[in-house]
């Protein structure tokens, strides 16, 4: 037992020696900026897109602004509570109309951003025709906004549908334990959904041939899983230890968004990343071996 682990160790290791290698050859730094930056022209853009949506499906806007200060650090959600609060509650279908304009030239190059980002992490060249790019990321967009209603409508009906459970299930069994399983069933199904979302991303999205999905499910449970613990950790840091409107103002809260979008894009391509060694691992090793061959 104690030699298969020291083998997983050592097999981990040698991974996270060739991701950093990669990472630096791939210059996953300077990409997660430009990735960021193209992510903060279409922020805005998409969330009244996205929130002119949710408006359409009544869904109530107390709800959802409860749902994204979970996910947000304050200075952002204070940023955008005004915003999600009118577009939901006014429902203005003229609104709709230049959002949505404005969200599909701006995402599409955001989604732009993530096909070169991809594709360098696979050293592939994108030779797609422009406007076919520019129809797979509003494809992608759209796509991406279907699957956040989806998760939304979990939250927001989660406590009405456990209610109901509750009522059915009050004779058979304790209240406590079917809510804490609705509960439990619920936020299972978002985090399998975005990890479907991210598998999806890095399954279609880089020019690579012969692609199954076992070499891209690791970089998708990974990006969840991080995205999920990053936002989590930036949040609580700006929340509770750093003084980002003390030192810069009212401007503290657009530097909290462009570093948490930068995060953001990191832990995309990093995924990506990974998905690539993975797919590529014979040729990852040996360009690995070669680099230690040349600095020895």
């Amino acid at each position: 037992m104690g030699e298969i682990l020291k083998k997983l160790f050592k097999k981990i290791i040698f991974f996270i020696c060739i991701l950093i290698k990669k990472m630096d050859d791939d210059e996953l730094i300077a990409l997660s900026a430009q990735l960021s930056y193209s992510f903060v022209l279409a922020f805005f853009p998409f969330l009244i897109f996205l929130m002119t949506v949710i408006g359409f499906l009544r869904l109530d806007s107390q709800q959802v602004l409860i749902f994204l200060q979970t996910l947000l650090p304050d200075e952002i959600y204070l940023l955008v509570h005004n915003i999600v609060k009118f577009v939901i509650d006014s429902r203005e279908g003229s609104l709709l109309s230049l959002s949505l304009f404005l969200s599909i030239w701006s995402s599409s190059a955001g989604f732009r951003a993530v096909m070169r980002g991809l594709n360098k992490a696979y050293d592939v060249v994108d030779t797609r025709n422009y406007i076919v790019k520019i129809i797979l990321s509003i494809l992608y967009t759209i796509g991406l906004v279907l699957l956040i209603v989806l998760m939304l409508i979990l939250v927001v009906f989660g406590g009405i549908i456990g209610d109901l459970f509750v009522k059915f299930f009050v004779d058979y069994v304790d209240v406590n334990i079917v809510l804490k399983s609705w509960y439990l069933i619920r936020y299972t199904f978002i985090i399998t959904l975005m990890v479907t979302v991210f598998a999806v991303i890095y399954y279609y999205v880089p020019v690579v041939r012969d692609k199954k999905l076992r070499w891209v499910l690791p970089g998708a449970v990974f990006t969840t899983i991080g995205w999920i613990l990053i936002s989590m950790g930036f949040t609580y840091y700006v929340n509770n230890l750093s003084n980002f409107s003390t030192l810069y103002g009212s401007i503290g809260t657009v530097i909290v968004l462009m570093i948490w979008l930068f995060l953001t894009s990191m832990i995309i391509l990093l995924g990506g990343e990974i998905n690539a060694i993975l797919t590529n691992k014979n040729l990852e090793i040996l360009k690995f071996n070669n680099t230690k061959k040349i600095l020895n």
